[in-house]
């Protein structure tokens, strides 16, 4: 919604959660310094400056190393080697779905 309302140009009426994705649109090597949580029709995921982690509504789930594959080539899901880094951002996804307002900033 914030992105939406910044591309709209629109004034809400009532608080809205998170923060628009305009400037990571606008600069997309930029690497961010924060971990964001993007949510979409079909799936939710979170992004930190190291890890992209996807969860679909069809059950199916991606993982990358941002750091190895900027490109988000390479699903690591079924990597053995990444299965604590998954587990812990599927934790921190659940949080952050649940989030609201401030506790929401990371």
């Amino acid at each position: 919604a914030p992105t939406i309302t910044a591309l709209t140009g629109a004034t809400p009426e009532l608080t809205m959660d998170g923060r628009s994705l305009l400037p990571f649109a606008r600069h997309p090597a930029r690497r961010s310094r924060r971990t964001v949580l993007i949510q979409a029709n079909k799936f939710v995921g979170v992004r930190t400056p190291r890890y992209a982690y996807v969860e679909r509504r069809s059950g199916q789930r991606e993982l990358y190393d941002l750091e190895r594959d900027p490109m988000e080539l390479r699903n690591l899901t079924h990597d053995e080697r990444y299965a604590a880094i998954q587990d812990r951002l599927a934790a921190l996804l659940a949080e952050l779905e649940e989030c609201a307002g401030r506790s929401c900033l990371r």
